[in-house]
């Protein structure tokens, strides 16, 4: 019992890091979350059939640790998420702060730091990687496009005042 607890806590981490990783690219997502239960799955079936304990345990704790580890993951993608449309809604609030001031929006959006930013936050995905802001200004008040590329094919957009998905 104590071998499984210890494989949990120590695999759980781990799987929940490469989880949220792969989260960005989610047919890999789907491969580290399965892969890992499905493993144990195998090492389940081969401890029984060789009448092995350890493997046996070892299989459990493989399955309860990759399913523990996706839900964790999908967890913090949540949150972080979360945090970047809130980053995201300082952008737009700084953007709009500058159209009233200037009457037009910035080219980029470097041109907003350090007068209405004290600096830039970029979009993060994952613990290692972040994506720039995608950014196109336009000739009308409050009409500008705004979000970030989490995965190939998607746009996370700000549109008329909430963020929207757009898979393309």
């Amino acid at each position: 019992m104590k071998t499984k607890v210890r494989s949990v806590l120590l695999f759980t981490p781990v799987v929940a890091l490469g989880d949220w990783e792969a989260i960005v690219l989610l047919p890999w997502w789907y491969a580290v979350w399965f892969a890992f239960p499905l493993a144990g799955a195998a090492a389940i079936v081969a401890g029984r059939l060789r009448r092995s304990p350890t493997a046996t345990s070892a299989g459990v704790a493989m399955v309860v640790a990759g399913v523990v580890g996706g839900l964790l993951a999908l967890g913090c993608e949540r949150i972080q998420t979360r945090a970047n449309q809130e980053n995201g809604d300082r952008v737009v609030a700084a953007l709009e702060q500058h159209w009233k001031e200037s009457g037009a929006y910035p080219e980029t959006l470097v041109q907003l730091v350090p007068r209405f930013l004290d600096r830039l936050p970029e979009p993060s995905l994952g613990v290692f990687s972040t994506v720039p802001w995608w950014y196109a200004p336009s000739e009308r008040a409050g009409d500008f496009t705004f979000g970030y590329r989490p995965m190939p094919r998607c746009l996370v957009a700000y549109v008329k005042g909430k963020w929207e998905c757009m898979l393309f």
